[in-house]
């Protein structure tokens, strides 16, 4: 883990570099971010129209302690095939756990060799310019 000191407002950050497990399931790939000492408060989920997941997060300083709390910027390229309205966050005991469904094939589309139709529905995926996941 590579870490630094950052001064932003007279406030000092340590950047890290959280651990990040992929889990491959059927139908369903699950990205795991280890974020000890954080809250569910602290961190932030965000999907922009470009198609990448950022996830972010900086510790809130309720506590005086030796070292300086600290924050982390995670920027992944989410996959063509990942249903992004079904993408869901939840964190529980420091694992932030984000679920990205594949879509499921529209075998009518594939039948009836129309690639118009598949790309007018991936464009309407990516309709919105930014949009939150509410962690849970």
């Amino acid at each position: 883990m590579e870490t630094k000191l950052v001064a932003n407002n007279e406030q000092c950050y340590e950047d890290f570099e959280p651990f990040c497990r992929w889990k491959k399931e059927e139908g369903l790939d699950i990205l795991e971010v280890h974020l000890p000492g954080f809250k569910r408060q602290d961190v932030r989920v965000q999907i922009n129209n470009k198609g990448i997941l950022t996830i972010s997060g900086k510790q809130s300083m309720e506590e005086e302690t030796a070292s300086p709390p600290s924050r982390f910027l995670k920027e992944i390229k989410i996959s063509t095939n990942c249903d992004t309205s079904g993408i869901r966050a939840k964190f529980s005991h420091g694992i932030l756990s984000i679920s990205m469904p594949k879509k499921v094939p529209n075998l009518s589309t594939q039948l009836s060799g129309s690639g118009d139709k598949i790309k007018a529905a991936e464009i309407a995926t990516w309709s919105s310019i930014n949009y939150y996941l509410n962690v849970v």
